[in-house]
């Protein structure tokens, strides 16, 4: 480009004269398609940054919009209100989209991509209880170590009647995740940073081979 005189502050009147595309001759086997645009006529107007959004619209440009266009939409889950719940501490929603989507790297899920790569792998069990295969049901809260993580935390939010497995913990927030009620606000925050805090004791004892015991 700076052979020709132009670089990335040169505009489009600057290869427009007489409103015909006046593009070095050399580009034309290079860039033949910039020699096929039809010719235009500029105004004096100000320039504006648009977007055609997904109806087809002319619209000034915004990253939602263009967000909006190009993501996938699915229908929203019922549990996204448990989530993505302006209170809940970020770090904490994520890891709960992630155990909801089943998207976690759990043994279980690290054995069937070895297999396919490497044939087979001796069975690894949970570093928590050191009994069963690690699943994300197991995890959450099934194991005998986060189980007792549980029943520590739920009777500090009134959860006491909800047992250990987290699709039942899951049905019980979800009628309940627009609540604004203190008690109802801290269930949601108790449970996510429970399973952050499983999550978090799990990598320590796989990748760092530490671990703390039982809070009391």
């Amino acid at each position: 480009m700076a052979r020709y005189g132009y670089n990335v502050m040169s505009k489009v009147a600057d290869v427009i004269e007489n409103g015909n595309w006046n593009w070095p001759e050399d580009w034309r086997n290079v860039y033949p398609v910039l020699f096929q645009l039809p010719s235009m006529n500029l105004s004096n107007t100000p320039d504006q940054i648009l977007w055609q959004n997904s109806e087809g619209k002319i619209v000034p440009f915004a990253s939602k919009d263009v967000w909006n266009t190009i993501r996938i939409r699915d229908q929203q889950k019922d549990w996204s209100k448990f989530v993505w719940s302006a209170f809940n501490i970020p770090k904490h929603a994520f890891l709960c989209w992630l155990i909801l989507k089943r998207k976690l790297w759990t043994q279980d899920r690290i054995l069937q991509w070895n297999r396919k790569v490497h044939g087979s792998m001796n069975q690894m069990c949970c570093l928590l209880c050191y009994a069963d295969l690690e699943t994300h049901d197991h995890l959450f809260f099934q194991c005998s170590y986060s189980e007792k993580v549980w029943r520590i935390v739920r009777s500090k939010v009134g959860m006491t009647m909800v047992n250990e497995k987290w699709d039942d913990i899951v049905e019980w927030l979800i009628p309940r995740a627009k609540s604004r009620a203190i008690r109802m606000v801290a269930s949601r925050l108790i449970v996510a940073a429970a399973a952050y805090a499983i999550w978090s004791e799990r990598n320590a004892r796989f990748f760092f081979f530490l671990g703390k015991g039982l809070p009391r």
